[in-house]
C-alpha cells in the first residue's frame, strides 16, 4: 500500500509543473491531506467520504475508481480545462479519489460506486481501520512531495 501510495503523490506532485493554477490544486491538496484525518478520526471514513463528495462532486470522487492515479490527474487536468470545477473543488475531488484509490487498490473496497462505498462502510467497520494508514501517510507524503 505505501509504494501505491507514493507513487499517487509523485503523480498528483507533478500538478505543480502545469500553471499556477495546477499549483493551487496542489496546495489545496495538501491543505486536504493535513486536515482531514482529524475529521477522519472524529466522525470515520463514511462521514469524511460524504464531507469531501460534499465540497467537490460524486462524479469527482468516482475519479478513484479509475485503474492509476496518472490517470485520476490526466482527468483533473481534462476537467479544469473544461473548467467544469473550481480549484477548491478539484482539490477536495483529488484528495478523495486518491483515498479511495489506494483503498480499492489494497482490495479493502470491493465496490466501483460511491453510494456502494458508503453502505460497505457502513455495514464493515474495519474500512475504518483500513482507511486510518492511508490517510495518515498520504498526509506525511503530502507535506515531504508538496511544497507550501
Amino acid at each position: 500500500m505505501l509504494e501505491k501510495a507514493v507513487e499517487c503523490i509523485e503523480q498528483i506532485s507533478q500538478l505543480a509543473s502545469l500553471n499556477e493554477d495546477g499549483k493551487e490544486i496542489l496546495n489545496g491538496f495538501r491543505s486536504r491531506a493535513e486536515s482531514m484525518p482529524s475529521i477522519f478520526f472524529t466522525h470515520g471514513f463514511a462521514y469524511t467520504m460524504v464531507l469531501l463528495a460534499a465540497r467537490s462532486s460524486k462524479e469527482l470522487m468516482e475519479l478513484g475508481f479509475k485503474n492509476s492515479c496518472k490517470e485520476i490527474v490526466d482527468e483533473i487536468k481534462k476537467i479544469w480545462n473544461e473548467k467544469r470545477y473550481s480549484r477548491d473543488e478539484l482539490s477536495y475531488g483529488l484528495y478523495g479519489a486518491s483515498i479511495l484509490l489506494l483503498l480499492h487498490k489494497a482490495g479493502n473496497i470491493k465496490t466501483k460506486e460511491f453510494s456502494n462505498v458508503l453502505k460497505e462502510a457502513i455495514k464493515d467497520p474495519t474500512i475504518d481501520l483500513k482507511a486510518m494508514q492511508i490517510f495518515e501517510w498520504i498526509k506525511r507524503l503530502a507535506e515531504a512531495y508538496i511544497a507550501k
